[in-house]
């Protein structure tokens, strides 16, 4: 009983390793990589200013298509003033 159960296991296991596709996570990305290239649907994190980690940003390598996106920024940045106060410098 146990040697076909057994079997099965490691055909499975097998397989999994004949794939030229692996998953890559970091802390600021994750998604599925094929011989070196990105494909399928990637997430893209950041943090919040409590430490949240949150996802910001998900993109279609495979259709180069950005299905979400997330602005976040919510901490103004300093402006230096600029010869006539540019746009977003008061």
């Amino acid at each position: 009983m146990k040697q076909p159960l057994l079997l099965a296991v490691l055909i499975f296991l097998c397989s999994l390793t004949t794939h030229a596709q692996k998953m890559r996570k970091t802390e600021w990305e994750s998604g599925m990589l094929d011989k070196g290239e990105k494909i399928g649907v990637w997430e893209y994190y950041a943090y919040t200013r409590d430490g949240r980690q949150v996802i910001t940003q998900k993109y279609d390598h495979s259709a180069k298509k950005l299905l979400f996106f997330r602005d976040f920024d919510d901490v103004p940045t300093p402006c230096k003033a600029q010869l006539g106060n540019g746009p977003g410098c008061t």
